[in-house]
């Protein structure tokens, strides 16, 4: 007879679901790995802008949130010539499992914290010293939270 025995198909079995235990833990910290790496980008561009408005403009921009689909709002911080009015919109799309919340403090200070709607990721914070700093996955960053190494 040819063919496979009962204990030679459960020995591939063992060997496939000791992969899979291996593999599946490894895929998901890369996600969430990706994610905190899209933010990280996403609060530095965003920094970069805000310091190319306050050049252009004078000023930093005023105050506005994330809206409901993960967009950063910040009124005219791309297009200086729209007048007072209008938006544009800076969209963290690969950072969409992040909250931003951008403040305007004063004519010369601001920060912008991102924190994720994913419990194992870790929270940013970003200022007008352009540094970031990051939380870790139970607390918010703050301007005293570590820089970020990432």
């Amino acid at each position: 007879m040819k063919g496979f025995t009962l204990i030679e198909l459960m020995i591939v079995v063992a060997i496939i679901a000791i992969i899979a235990a291996i593999a599946i833990p490894n895929m998901l910290s890369t996600r969430q790995s990706a994610w905190q790496t899209a933010a990280a980008g996403f609060c530095r561009t965003a920094a970069t802008t805000a310091e190319t408005y306050r050049i252009k403009a004078g000023d930093y921009p005023i105050n506005d949130t994330a809206d409901d689909s993960g967009a950063l709002v910040v009124g005219q911080m791309f297009d200086l010539t729209v007048g007072p009015p209008a938006c544009s919109i800076l969209t963290p799309s690969a950072a969409r499992t992040y909250s931003w919340n951008y403040v305007y403090v004063d004519r010369n200070h601001w920060n912008m914290t991102g924190i994720s709607t994913e419990t194992a990721c870790k929270s940013f914070y970003i200022d007008e010293s352009g540094v970031l700093r990051v939380g870790t996955t139970n607390t918010n960053a703050t301007s005293a939270s570590l820089p970020y190494g990432g």
